[in-house]
Formats: C-alpha cells, sequence, structure tokens
C-alpha cells in the first residue's frame, strides 16, 4: 500500500491508517459546514445524494443524516454505496483534442510544447464557459502554432474544414485577420464539447434512482462536490433535470466543492465515529468445504477427504449486499489449526442470492477478492486448536483478527487484496 511504503504508517493493517471513499468524505464536509444553506437545509430531510463530480470520475452515492444526533458519534448512514463511472471533466477535454486532431488531420502532436501550450488555453477558457455560451456569438481565439500544423497553412485547414458547413454552424471555424496561425472557435461551439459528458453524469444519476426506487422516494436533496460541480453547465443541466417532475430535488453545490473532499477526510480521520454504517453493492463470502450432502449438493463437487466427503467450490455468505452494515460488525467463522497454515479465499458476487440455494465460486457472477494466510497456531502439547477467525466489515476494507481459544489470545490477520477498495 502506498501509505505503508511512503512511511506513514508501520505496516499496511495499521490502526492509524483510515481510508474513505470520496462522496463520503464530501458529505462529512457538507454536514459540518459553516454554509448554514448546506449544514442545515440540505441534511434536513435526513437522506442526501451526494454527487461528486471531479476531473477523473463520478461518483453517487446516498447517505442518510440523523440530525437529532448530532452532537453524539452516530450520525451519517451510507446507504447506496458509491457508483458513477469514468465521466469526469476530463472527458470534455478529450472531445475538445478529439476536434484537434480532426481539424489537423493528425494525431502525432500530444508531446509538443505547442500543443501544451494550445491545451493550457484550452483548460483556462473551460472554467470560463456559462450556460449562456450556447447561444454567445463572440468567437474564442487559438493560436495554431506551426509546428502542429506542419506545412499545410491555418487558412488552408479552416477552409477544409468549413466544407459543406453554414456560417451559422457552431462547428463553423473563422481564421484570424491579423494573426493567420490563428482560428476562432464559437463559444457555442466550446459548449457543445460539454453535452455528451453531461449527458452521462445525469443518466448515471438516473440510474441509481430507478435501481432504488423504494429507499430513494424520500430523497429531497442533491449536493454536488467535487472540481467539476464548479461547472455553471454541469450545475444547471442538473438542476434542469431533477428539480421538476418527478423528481422534485433541490440541487445545491457545497462549499469550497474542490475541496471538500479533503477537509472531509480530515473530520473522519478525527472522529471516525461519524459514520456509522455502510451498504455494500457486493455479497461478500468464502470460498467453503462443507460436509456433502446429497439432496442439496452437485454430484460433480463431491470430493474424499480422509473418512468424509466434502463439495468443494462452495460460496459461504458473510454479509449481503444494500444491507446497511455496522461499521466493525464482525462476522465470526469457527475453524481447528491442524498445526499448519490455514489460507481462507473470499469471493463476491452482485447476484442476487436465494439463502436456500447453495451458490459455487465458479459460477457465473462470482469473481475472487482476496485471501488470507492464518500462520500455524499450536498448543502447548502440539494438538489441534480451535481459532476463531474474526471478519469485520463496514469499514472501505475487510479486516481480520484471530483469537487461539486455547488461550484467548488474539492477533491481527491480514488479507492479500485483488483489490484494496469495497
Amino acid at each position: 500500500m502506498c501509505a505503508h511504503r511512503g512511511g506513514l504508517v508501520d505496516n499496511e493493517e495499521s490502526e492509524h491508517l483510515l481510508l474513505i471513499h470520496e462522496p463520503e468524505a464530501a458529505a462529512i464536509e457538507g454536514f459540518f459546514s459553516a454554509n448554514p444553506i448546506v449544514s442545515e437545509e440540505v441534511f434536513e430531510s435526513g437522506k442526501v445524494l451526494i454527487l461528486d463530480a471531479g476531473s477523473g470520475t463520478i461518483d453517487i452515492t446516498v447517505l442518510e443524516i440523523d440530525r437529532s444526533q448530532r452532537e453524539n458519534s452516530d450520525k451519517i448512514k451510507v446507504i447506496i454505496p458509491a457508483k458513477g463511472g469514468s465521466d469526469g471533466s476530463n472527458t470534455i477535454d478529450k472531445n475538445f483534442v478529439s476536434f484537434l486532431k480532426k481539424f489537423l488531420g493528425t494525431d502525432d502532436f500530444e508531446s509538443n510544447p505547442d500543443f501544451i501550450d494550445l491545451f493550457q488555453k484550452w483548460i483556462e477558457e473551460k472554467h470560463r464557459v456559462k450556460l449562456d455560451y450556447k447561444k454567445a456569438t463572440t468567437p474564442i481565439r487559438f493560436t495554431i502554432q506551426e509546428s502542429l500544423s506542419g506545412e499545410t497553412p491555418v487558412e488552408e485547414l479552416v477552409q477544409k474544414w468549413n466544407e459543406g458547413k453554414e456560417k451559422t454552424d457552431q462547428t463553423f471555424i473563422k481564421s484570424g485577420m491579423l494573426n493567420k496561425r490563428s482560428i476562432k472557435l464559437s463559444k457555442a461551439f466550446l459548449a457543445s464539447l460539454f453535452d455528451k459528458p453531461v449527458n452521462n453524469v445525469l443518466q448515471n444519476i438516473e440510474k441509481v434512482f430507478n435501481k432504488y426506487q423504494q429507499t430513494l422516494h424520500d430523497v429531497k436533496d442533491i449536493l454536488m462536490v467535487g472540481s467539476y460541480s464548479n461547472s455553471d453547465i454541469l450545475y444547471h443541466a442538473v438542476k434542469k433535470k431533477f428539480e421538476d417532475d418527478p423528481y422534485n430535488l433541490t440541487v445545491l453545490v457545497g462549499t469550497n466543492p474542490g475541496r471538500a473532499i479533503v477537509f472531509g477526510a480530515v473530520r473522519y480521520g478525527l472522529n471516525p465515529n461519524i459514520l456509522s454504517s455502510r451498504t455494500y453493492e457486493y455479497n461478500y463470502g468464502l470460498l467453503w468445504y462443507p460436509r456433502f450432502e446429497e439432496e442439496k449438493h452437485k454430484q460433480s463437487k463431491k470430493i474424499s477427504k480422509g473418512n468424509y466427503w466434502l463439495c468443494k467450490d462452495v460460496f459461504k455468505l458473510l454479509v449481503e449486499k444494500d444491507v446497511a452494515i455496522k461499521v466493525d460488525y464482525v462476522k465470526p467463522q469457527e475453524f481447528i489449526s491442524m498445526g499448519r497454515d490455514l489460507t481462507l479465499e473470499i469471493y463476491r458476487t452482485k447476484r442476487e442470492l436465494d439463502p436456500n440455494v447453495v451458490y459455487y465460486i465458479d459460477e457465473d457472477g462470482f469473481e475472487f477478492f482476496g485471501s488470507t494466510i492464518i500462520r500455524n497456531i499450536q498448543s502447548e502439547n502440539d494438538q489441534p486448536v480451535g481459532i476463531t477467525i474474526e471478519f469485520k466489515f463496514g469499514g472501505t476494507m475487510i479486516k481480520v483478527g484471530v483469537v487461539n481459544k486455547e488461550n484467548n489470545m488474539a492477533f491481527p490477520g491480514t488479507i492479500v487484496y485483488k483489490e484494496k477498495n469495497i
């Protein structure tokens, strides 16, 4: 883990290292914000959808806040785990670069210093794009240096680009009058680069509401955080989509949206009890070998182990998805240490599980998540030892503890993750 390798903590399982999902951190900052609109009105409803719109990703989560518990420790419950996609503001930058590739007729320029200057000009202009750009006629000037256009004059590139386009078309480009290396892009065209990325954000929010209709019917507010939330176009698009029927939500931007995650993470580190429970979007369980039952298990899974017949590849559920799990919830499992290391494999699935059905880890929809190795535990007389392995859920990582039942000594276990974040 980076924190361990960077020397911030002594080991990867250190109790001094706490991880938190970005939307959760943003919500914590909003909850304690000095801005009375955010801290009082938004969280008065009990449930709030957090739209964490950053440069790389869009993350959506729904939290429930009990304002009556504000002076106590348990205040925030994560009722819908973070969901989203790679539709952050960087996708708008990609649209601009895609335009340049088509305009210049090449894609071999992204390491060119002149492109870096041009791209910086675009970034500055991107932050100025407002809703009224869609109807604005004033063009924005960009300079195309010779190293980008090659031997082809910029005027010729413009003429080729405009073939078949009307002057009223927002994609119509004008050449510079005095600076022959410049092009003029309409504000409407720059605003259009936001269209698909913003629409993807709206669709992601809508998918969450459609999937969790019963749970989210009483959500009244959307709180926008993250640097992308400063975008006037994104903000008004979210307002237009969700402030009217059938949603009738209030859309607000948090105080200092670009810094909310950092500030909230610090608050969480100082008071981790502020989060009382989380939900997971996966079911988590163990690879299990129970005794074989003819009426219950598949014949193809029947294996011999000494004097017993066992069933291999069984998925033993530890925690369910979409169910509130208290932070530090412990799920104990009993084992016998036979004088050798014990390896346990953890699997997960998004499938809907029937408690009366046996599932196997090699079925569709099941994936390996991580494993924990319990080192050899022996009794003083070298006899098998009963141990309890405690799986701790409710955090952003699964933690493992081991208890020797012979002497009640406890020690931490270690999980080697395929993916660290749950």
